[in-house]
């Protein structure tokens, strides 16, 4: 009885590639009607990378200092947020959505336009103080434990709250 799924299972697989059908010879040649055009565009876009963006892009970073850079790339990416909060509203993640609207407006005002990352900052740090937390909680409880396995007599625990600030 236990085979049985898997044999009915088996049995439909084999059934639907009946249903299968192989189309007609292929024409080799023309797969693609538009591939004059595109090889022209390609072509063009080529020596505008060649002639144009590549030598602008190379001299800019000759020129600007690597902070700079890193300034201009958090400005670009801060522009991005909005656009991710929209998407975070229609998939309805509610949470990532405030967190993205949250970081956008922090980062746009406090971070001069989003040139800095206040808000990854912020993060970060409370991360770390979350973390500092829950090592100290695990030691205590592998404290109680040990004291636990060799007899000895329980002392006052003092409870952390990980929302709590750190003093």
């Amino acid at each position: 009885m236990n085979g049985r799924p898997a044999f009915v299972a088996l049995l439909l697989g084999v059934a639907r590639t009946g249903c299968a059908s192989v189309s007609g010879p292929r024409d080799s040649k023309n797969n693609d009607p538009l591939e004059p055009i595109n090889r022209v565009v390609f072509d063009a876009n080529d020596a505008v990378d060649a002639a144009i963006l590549r030598p602008i892009a190379e001299g800019y970073r000759a020129v600007v200092p690597q902070f700079f850079r890193d300034r201009v790339r958090a400005f670009i990416d801060n522009l991005q947020e909005p656009r991710i909060f929209v998407n975070n509203l229609l998939q309805l993640r509610i949470n990532d959505a405030d967190f993205t609207f949250s970081r956008f407006y922090v980062n746009s005002i406090l971070g001069l336009g989003g040139m800095f990352d206040i808000a990854l900052d912020q993060i970060k740090a409370n991360a770390l103080d979350y973390y500092a937390q829950f090592r100290s909680i695990a030691r205590q409880y592998r404290e109680g434990q040990l004291r636990a396995a060799r007899g000895l007599a329980e002392e006052p625990q003092e409870l952390v709250d990980p929302g709590a600030p750190a003093q």
